[in-house]
């Protein structure tokens, strides 16, 4: 609500709430060594720090909790001042890092979650509404914050979001049969010694039927960083049609949709 807020109205109220939620972030999400390990403590990016030292590039534990989190510091640091923003800079410049150091690079994922009620418990696993919500949130971060101020790191981000877009036409993920990637999907042993899935799923390791509603923003994530010609195909096809327009049009008129799953896929087309 402050987001949309602060946006829409400019309001001065909203915009001091938001900055509050975001510190709230920061202090819920910290690198402080209070307790090696423990996510539930706050010292969450103090142990994905940690697990990228030991496992690097084996995939992480970051969903949609942490990419929301991400997003709300990001839009604070577009609307704060120059005191507020070299404040939150390095923790922002950390979460871009973490995510860099986690992405398993053969396969292009990034969470790699211990959920005992996904896929029964037996691997790390991520879904693909959490998958979208990552993507989203590093493109927020490039565009609001690293553009034009930070190359190296706005080249690191449009790498792993470059990336991590192929993951949902890739063979793991896709689904030939249900024209959608899998809603979850296993991506790494439980064992953080072993290393991640690369070119297909381990028995069972795919599951709850096909993602066709939070997808959309991945194909247009991934079209427009690769230019890989995939992404229109699978994406007609995840809408039932030939073209990727038409099939966008089609999800618009005859299924219950929201414009922040489409709206990447809107710019990339209107590009």
């Amino acid at each position: 609500m402050p987001k949309a807020l602060a946006w829409l109205g400019n309001d001065a109220l909203a915009k001091d709430d938001l900055t509050h939620a975001a510190e709230i972030v920061r202090m819920s999400m910290h690198d402080y060594p209070n307790a090696s390990g423990k996510f539930h403590t706050g010292a969450i990016l103090f142990a994905l720090q940690d697990q990228n030292a030991k496992h690097p590039h084996n995939g992480i534990p970051w969903g949609r909790g942490e990419s929301w989190s991400l997003d709300t510091v990001v839009a604070a640091y577009s609307l704060g001042d120059n005191a507020f923003r070299t404040r939150v800079l390095p923790w922002l410049e950390e979460c871009a890092d973490i995510v860099a150091l986690g992405q398993v690079p053969c396969s292009g994922f990034i969470m790699a979650s211990d959920m005992p009620q996904w896929l029964g418990g037996i691997y790390r696993t991520r879904a693909q509404p959490e998958h979208t919500m990552i993507e989203h949130a590093l493109w927020g971060l490039t565009e609001s914050v690293f553009r034009g101020a930070d190359l190296a790191r706005t080249k690191q981000n449009e790498f792993v979001v470059g990336e991590a877009s192929g993951t949902v036409i890739g063979p793991i993920a896709w689904s030939d049969s249900m024209k959608a990637p899998w809603f979850l999907a296993a991506t790494a042993p439980l064992d953080l010694s072993q290393p991640a899935y690369c070119t297909s799923a381990p028995p069972n390791g795919v599951g709850s039927g096909g993602e066709a509603f939070f997808s959309w923003a991945s194909f247009g994530y991934g079209f427009e960083l690769t230019r890989n010609a995939q992404f229109l195909q699978k994406m007609a096809a995840m809408g039932g049609k030939s073209d990727p327009l038409q099939a966008l049009l089609a999800k618009l008129a005859n299924e219950n949709c929201n414009i922040e799953t489409i709206a990447a896929v809107l710019a990339m087309l209107q590009g």
